[in-house]
């Protein structure tokens, strides 16, 4: 094995004791072998750290860091990043499960496409037992120039694109970190993204904290230490969509495209932001007149009969 990894797997944790060992498991049963994980815990008090150090004492291409201060999850996924030696790079959290083919099956095809910057799988999705719900979307855009590639991407709003396989080179080039969104859509614009047609990311659904999570709740997982000021409660949650476009709008403008392609994208993120952000507007009445229960019971009960149906 090569002493310098061809792929550095990013792992941000927080109390991640249920599940991690699974995790590690799962990257552990891999094909292919010439990578390393770099694990970030941000400040878990479960006992993830003694799990992740007897992980990295059996495995020498697990590195283990620890932060003693909850500084967010958006620090935890740049600092992983930052220690990353791989000519490609992946996150997954400390939660999901990786099918044992994965790795060689996106490098394969990383090295025969050089237009393609990020590899990622079809992604099923599981509950805290290990069943099965239901599956994920996903999208191929290989062979699709980035006026194409961009509205595929942008309609289909595949967030878990995110744990793909990517190009580290091309992920350091980009600046902002402000949102998976902006991520994966200055992403489609360098390169083509792939997609892999059988199922090999398992991704764990916690319908509780992930769908009723209110976007000051999500702000303070992400950066604890600077939403208790008055613009995060309050022009943050309300102008989030607003300004969500304008960063894509604004990345956009800045994109090296040709002229026409440029407008027509531009054009294109104007229609689709006023739709969302309507779509957003009915979304935001629905629960303010409805209980908070009442929307939990309806997708827990929506769970349950996707997982009977299968």
């Amino acid at each position: 094995m090569s002493s310098m990894p061809l792929i550095s797997i990013g792992m941000p944790v927080r109390n991640e004791a249920n599940f991690i060992r699974q995790t590690f498991d799962s990257l552990l049963a891999q094909d292919y072998s010439n990578f390393e994980v770099i694990v970030y815990d941000n400040a878990s008090d479960d006992g993830t750290d003694a799990i992740c150090l007897e992980y990295a004492r059996r495995d020498a291409r697990i590195h283990y860091l620890r932060n003693e201060t909850n500084l967010g999850s958006g620090v935890s996924f740049h600092q992983v990043l930052l220690s990353a030696r791989g000519k490609y790079f992946m996150w997954i959290a400390g939660h999901d499960l990786l099918h044992p083919s994965f790795l060689s099956r996106a490098v394969a095809l990383l090295e025969d496409n050089p237009n393609v910057v990020l590899c990622y799988p079809k992604a099923q999705a599981i509950d805290i037992h290990g069943r099965e719900l239901h599956r994920l979307k996903a999208i191929d855009t290989l062979g699709l120039p980035p006026k194409k590639r961009f509205p595929k991407i942008c309609r289909h709003r595949n967030w878990y694109i995110i744990y793909g396989l990517m190009r580290l080179e091309t992920l350091e080039e980009i600046n902002d970190w402000t949102l998976d969104s902006i991520l994966i859509s200055q992403l489609c614009l360098k390169g083509e993204f792939a997609l892999l047609p059988e199922v090999m990311l398992y991704l764990r659904a916690f319908p509780q904290k992930s769908y009723f999570a209110t976007l000051e709740e999500q702000l303070l997982k992400i950066n604890p230490g600077k939403n208790d000021s008055w613009f995060s409660r309050n022009l943050t949650q309300r102008f989030h969509y607003h300004y969500t476009f304008y960063l894509i709008l604004k990345k956009l403008y800045c994109a090296s495209l040709a002229g026409k392609d440029k407008f027509e994208l531009l054009i294109f993120s104007l229609l689709a932001g006023i739709v969302c952000w309507y779509k957003e507007l009915i979304s935001e009445i629905c629960f303010w007149w409805l209980p908070r229960k009442f929307w939990m019971r309806m997708t827990e009960k929506w769970f349950q009969l996707r997982h009977k149906r299968r």
